[in-house]
């Protein structure tokens, strides 16, 4: 089968041109919102969206794609999600993730086989896989020969998770969060979003930094220096660490003693977003240590910025990956000098956010981006990422 996407690796650009205009973003879903534009794609008159019968594939990590289930079925989409891994048991993902892929393919075979049958029974008219790790070829061929039209939404790197790529093939379009691989392998640019619908208030917090994430990778020491500069100048941080084991956590750093400290400061318990909005709102600069191997924003930037907060990154493509008018709120951390940073991003201002930051940064246009790519609008890279919107109007 021929794919649709460009395979040719280009230089890289700069990669602010990935970063939409928000006046025309506002253009655009004002455009939406017109009965008679072509960009109304979210009407119950329009066949290609009544007729769609939407499953998500991919792993139930935080709940997230079960959460875009949720919204798109609120757009009067009926959407299921199914989860890839058949149990979410501490042993099992420690299996499925560390073996070989032939093992964790033959593993699991009888359950994606059920999924499989499943979503043909259901009568679902599209799929859209997220990260996948080890969904078959061989179902991924009876979908497509039972007519189910296919797309892939990344929320990891090629880099980090390179099986999905293997599929692209069969795909009708792929898009990513990560603006490299858009570059490099042709995919639409769909940046992530802010759950949190509550508006935090612009005088600043009474926590001067928060972090929130899952800690691995080399989270610890950056942590740790962090910590470190805090007590020294008196800030203020609050730290909302999550790891699913840790008696795990702990093995996985077992030759890194100068953290060993943090692993008394871990919960195995997920937050909730309400618990994350809460903090967040009452924080002046949110940190963000981003994964190696990635280059796109994550969630807590999203969240960090509807609540009027200023993010202090790692990722040093962070600005660029945004509207021009939100760079400001965005600081470089420099692991050569942590404390200047963090010196920095407290400096920072909050000010009120626009409706059209609001609208970007909202779980709205991230889904109208989602059925846009469901429904195969040639959208590539070049256009910007949002040049064009398929849905309705922003509920802001």
């Amino acid at each position: 089968m021929e794919s649709r996407i460009s395979r040719e690796p280009r230089q890289l650009p700069d990669l602010s041109r990935y970063a939409p205009d928000l006046l025309n973003l506002e253009r655009c879903r004002i455009a939406a919102s017109t009965l008679n534009s072509p960009l109304t794609l979210y009407t119950f008159g329009n066949s290609s969206l009544t007729i769609m019968n939407v499953a998500i594939v991919g792993p139930a990590f935080f709940g997230y794609l079960n959460r875009i289930a949720g919204f798109m079925t609120s757009r009067g989409i009926p959407t299921r999600f199914y989860d890839e891994f058949p149990s979410n048991g501490i042993l099992t993902k420690i299996i499925l993730r560390y073996s070989p892929l032939s093992v964790r393919q033959y593993a699991t075979r009888g359950y994606h086989e059920k999924i499989t049958a499943e979503i043909i029974r259901s009568g679902a008219t599209h799929v859209l896989f997220g990260t996948i790790e080890m969904f078959p070829l061989a179902c991924i061929r009876r979908l497509s020969d039972h007519g189910v039209v296919m797309s892939r939404y990344a929320w990891d790197s090629v880099h980090n998770k390179p099986y999905a790529k293997t599929l692209d093939p069969y795909m009708l379009a792929v898009a990513s969060f990560d603006p490299v691989d858009c570059e490099l392998e042709g995919y639409m640019y769909i940046p992530l979003y802010s759950g949190i619908r509550e508006v935090a208030p612009t005088d600043g917090g009474d926590i001067d930094f928060l972090y929130c994430a899952t800690f691995h990778s080399n989270r610890p020491s950056v942590v740790t220096n962090i910590i470190d500069e805090s007590l020294l100048e008196n800030w203020k941080i609050e730290l909302m660490l999550f790891f699913h084991s840790k008696k795990l956590w702990h093995l996985r750093y077992l030759f890194s003693p100068a953290v060993w400290h943090m692993g008394r400061l871990i919960t195995t318990t997920p937050f909730s977003l309400d618990e994350i909005a809460s903090m967040t709102a009452r924080s002046r600069v949110v940190i963000d240590i981003h994964h190696d191997g990635q280059s796109g924003l994550t969630m807590r930037t999203f969240e960090a910025l509807s609540l009027g907060a200023i993010v202090l990154t790692t990722n040093t493509i962070a600005r660029e990956g945004l509207p021009p008018q939100l760079r400001d709120r965005v600081v470089t951390l420099d692991l050569r000098d942590v404390a200047g940073s963090m010196r920095k991003a407290l400096a920072r201002p909050r000010t009120d956010l626009t409706e059209e930051m609001r609208y970007y940064l909202s779980a709205n246009r991230f889904i109208d981006q989602i059925i846009a790519l469901l429904l195969g609008t040639e959208e590539r890279a070049e256009t910007r990422g949002v040049g064009t919107l398929a849905g309705c109007e922003s509920e802001l």
